[in-house]
């Protein structure tokens, strides 16, 4: 009692709310560290804040029942209706059906987009509201008033946010790391000044820091709701202006790496350097918000910068402007951290916050971890390098290494020397065994089309990939997005890129004006497109096995021809378009079009709660086209083992046999073929 009572007073004196917005899908269910990392380091300089992560809230405000239902509907946006075999409006069906899935047996959040089960399904709704707009957008009066806006308007009022906010808060920083988030940040703050005019709001995190002056200076002459851009390391900036506002001054313009509209002009203050991450403070990780995570990842900060520092496509070499391009933390000191967050929360996933562990450091921090006797896990990102060698990865493994993610992208030499990766086909496979091996899970991520990669080099990557594919647990596919800020986007003609004044601005991870728009004739647009699918098709693949335990009960064709089956019905959505029956497998993932002339038979199968094999044929008036749908449906995997009859079987199917035979009578094997549908691409929406 004594306990809560001091958190709930330590809570009323803070100055200071860090918030984490939406939109980034590939963060539901986690803990996002930017916030927890500030908040410790204005705590340790004497001032209290709190944090709210509105992007976790956005999630549940997707799940409630009468919002799914709308959208199972196709009912999304004022402005939009989606035709029912829609992807999102399938998923929303599904996770209708299959909500209580997505939360544990304490009613904490299970959305990581890798966890088994339907997660993955609240991804494919959610993008839906991912917005895309260019600079010029936020200079029509009538933006806030677009239905999309008005969607996450009414998001902020359901969450409360505001409202809870202690009273003596006086400052909101919003932290902006993925592009995705910047319009809905900037409608927070609009939502923000409307309700307090008094707070003092500031932006900050990589989308801002990549952001060219220029279109900052656009952002800030037309966006009067934000006080001040905070740009590269935060914690120094955003304490100098929390100590202004502290004292009832504002002076944006004395603060180093800090941009703002001020006395009627745009001011950029130089950076200077960051703090020593040697000495930053712990992150301060929100109990409250811990605790309504299943799985929640505790970040510790390992480097910042990147050892390597080379790859032509990657912005994050750009971000800590005033520092040493490279700071690296001690072994020592992190595993302390470690010790000290499991001590706190009770919690002992962490995640490696660097841009690649370098494998010196990967060693001592496994073997520091061995010795201390911890039991916890982690993960990192990490990049193919030779001195990860089989010793250094069993030490990794023994340690508690839940995974590492990869960078790989590509197996064609000649591109991953263009854009100066640091491996090599041969480099990339030997590491990929090598962790198999020694047990080291590994999480994929590829580029499908990077610079001057043709049809031929794609498809022979994906399937060198496809032959390593017992090696990996997870997949990301990630089409090249060419941006300003990077080495390619400073001399695009030199990696055989074509610029173009106008054309596409939509980028998948920062802010759409960072996007360069260019074309690259190495292949055509129907090419790339197939070239697209093929590697999501891939990913589904490879993702859809962790579900592996839910899909042992799924019949194979290879089986005892006496058991009892039945429709893996709570797996499957259903929905007739154009006279077919279009079919989805959450498990699989895989997405399919059954022809109008299995309407009826499966209609029976639906109907029938318990069959053999054997009456399933019988039901055909051709008990070869009845063994053909009998293996169709096998391997879509959609019959399952019946483990207990509902109702008597026997009675059951009898009646169902006399009723079907003369009525399912489908005439060749090639009208019952199933057709498989390779996974779309999603298409934002608009912000206009």
């Amino acid at each position: 009692m004594i306990e809560m009572f001091n958190k709930q007073a330590q809570r009323l004196q803070a100055e200071v709310s860090l918030v984490f917005p939406p939109l980034v899908t590939t963060n539901f269910g986690n803990y996002y560290p930017s916030t927890a990392i500030l908040s410790g380091y204005l705590k340790s300089h004497g001032y209290s804040a709190v944090q709210a992560d509105l992007n976790e809230k956005f999630a549940h405000y997707l799940l409630q029942v009468d919002m799914l239902k709308r959208f199972a509907e196709g009912s999304f946006l004022e402005s939009m209706q989606l035709p029912a075999e829609a992807i999102p409006c399938l998923s929303a069906r599904l996770i209708h059906r299959h909500r209580h899935l997505l939360f544990d047996e304490h009613g904490r959040d299970r959305f990581r987009p890798n966890a088994p089960g339907p997660a993955h399904l609240l991804f494919n709704v959610a993008q839906m509201y991912h917005l895309v707009f260019d600079p010029v957008t936020l200079q029509q009066p009538d933006f806030y008033d677009t239905s999309a806006a008005r969607f996450y308007i009414d998001f902020y009022h359901w969450s409360g946010y505001l409202e809870s906010l202690p009273p003596k808060i006086h400052t909101i920083g919003i932290s902006v790391p993925m592009g995705p988030q910047l319009v809905p940040a900037l409608i927070l703050a609009r939502h923000i000044k409307r309700q307090r005019p008094d707070i003092t709001v500031i932006f900050g995190g990589p989308t801002l820091s990549l952001m060219n002056l220029k279109d900052l200076d656009q952002l800030l002459t037309t966006v009067k709701d934000i006080d001040a851009v905070v740009r590269f390391d935060g914690e120094l900036p955003l304490l100098r202006l929390v100590e202004q506002r502290r004292h009832q001054q504002w002076e944006p313009t004395k603060v180093p790496a800090v941009s703002s509209f001020f006395d009627g002009e745009v001011h950029h203050i130089p950076p200077e350097p960051g703090p020593d991450i040697k000495l930053l403070p712990y992150g301060d990780y929100d109990e409250e918000m811990m605790a309504a995570l299943a799985e929640p990842e505790i970040g510790v900060i390992q480097a910042r910068g990147c050892y390597w520092g080379k790859c032509a496509y990657c912005d994050y070499v750009e971000l800590y402007k005033g520092s040493s391009p490279y700071r690296t933390q001690l072994v020592d000191r992190l595993v302390d951290e470690m010790e000290y967050q499991i001590g706190i929360h009770g919690r002992s996933r962490f995640a490696i916050i660097t841009e690649s562990i370098p494998p010196l450091f990967a060693r001592k921090m496994s073997e520091a971890i061995i010795a201390s006797g911890l039991a916890l896990s982690w993960s990192s990102f990490a990049m193919v390098d030779e001195r990860f060698t089989s010793e250094v990865l069993q030490l990794i493994a023994q340690s508690g290494c839940d995974y590492l993610e990869i960078g790989i992208e590509s197996m064609t030499d000649r591109v991953l020397k263009l854009v100066e990766k640091a491996s090599t086909k041969v480099k990339n496979q030997n590491f990929v065994r090598d962790a198999a091996a020694a047990g080291v899970k590994l999480k994929l991520n590829l580029i499908p089309d990077l610079p001057s990669t043709t049809y031929r080099e794609a498809l022979e990557s994906l399937e060198e990939f496809g032959a390593l594919e017992d090696c990996f647990t997870f997949i990301g596919v990630y089409p090249f997005e060419p941006t300003r800020s990077s080495k390619i986007g400073h001399n695009p003609s030199f990696y055989l890129l074509k610029t173009e004044k106008t054309g596409n601005q939509e980028g998948q991870s920062q802010y759409p004006a960072n996007h360069l728009i260019c074309q690259d004739p190495a292949m055509t647009a129907t090419e790339r497109q197939e070239v697209h699918a093929k590697f999501f098709a891939f990913r589904e693949h490879i993702n859809a096995r962790r579900n592996i335990e839910s899909t042992r009960m799924l019949m194979l064709t290879d089986f005892d021809s006496s058991c009892l089956l039945r429709l893996a019905d709570e797996y499957l959505d259903f929905v007739e378009v154009d006279g077919n029956l279009q079919c989805y497998h959450y498990l699989t993932r895989k997405l399919f079009r059954v022809p109008r002339y299995w309407t009826e038979a499966i209609a029976s199968v639906r109907t029938s709660h318990a069959f053999s094999c054997d009456e399933l044929i019988s039901w055909f008036v051709e008990p070869s086209i009845g063994q053909i749908f009998y293996q169709q449906l096998s391997e879509f995997r959609m019959l399952m083992r019946c483990t207990e009859a509902k109702v008597d079987a026997d009675k059951n199917n009898y009646a169902l046999k006399a009723s079907n035979r003369n009525r399912l009578k489908i005439v060749t094997s090639e009208q019952i073929a199933l057709t498989l549908i390779q996974p779309p691409t999603f298409e934002c929406l608009e912000a206009r």
